[in-house]
């Protein structure tokens, strides 16, 4: 994404914009963008989680990613109950 999410931070490197991430969490464009910079105390749902874990792993699979993401890629299919661990804490993922 164009601007790190603050909450998030390690996403922006596998969707190039809300919209996108809004798509594959199945939530609104708005909804998406207060889960990804805390408004409101808003977060993503464990369901909504899956389906972002979900994403990153079948375009994984169908070698859409950057090979430069594929190890944070396997890291999530690895952990897939790790989101916040994975997404939130991963800082240098976002280099």
């Amino acid at each position: 994404m164009k601007t790190t999410p603050s909450v998030y931070p390690a996403l922006g490197r596998f969707f190039d914009n809300e919209s996108q991430l809004a798509n594959a969490a199945c939530v609104s464009r708005a909804f998406a963008w207060k889960c990804l910079n805390g408004v409101d105390g808003k977060d993503f749902t464990p369901q909504q989680k899956r389906a972002l874990m979900a994403d990153i792993i079948a375009r994984m699979c169908i070698g859409q990613l950057d090979p430069a993401d594929m190890s944070l890629a396997v890291q999530a299919y690895e952990s897939r109950a790790n989101f916040d661990e994975l997404f939130k804490a991963n800082m240098e993922a976002t280099k």
